[in-house]
């Protein structure tokens, strides 16, 4: 069961407090597994999840097309 981690486990890791978590999940914005009253997170989905939410510089080619 090392795949899945605890919500303790992903604040660690997204270094945010539980109650941002259980907002998330109430809000399905974040991969999640309920097992009775209890949340996992698998390791993997996680790791997605956070590529996809990271931010791409915008307009990146007009900086590149630029001369100075």
């Amino acid at each position: 069961m090392d795949n899945y981690l605890t919500i303790k486990e992903v604040c660690a890791i997204l270094q945010v407090k539980e109650h941002y978590i259980y907002a998330l999940t109430s809000q399905k914005k974040i991969p999640f597994i309920k097992l009775g009253r209890f949340l996992r997170f698998e390791r993997d989905k996680i790791e997605q999840w956070m590529n996809q939410m990271m931010q791409k510089p915008e307009g990146i080619e007009k900086v590149k097309n630029t001369t100075f």
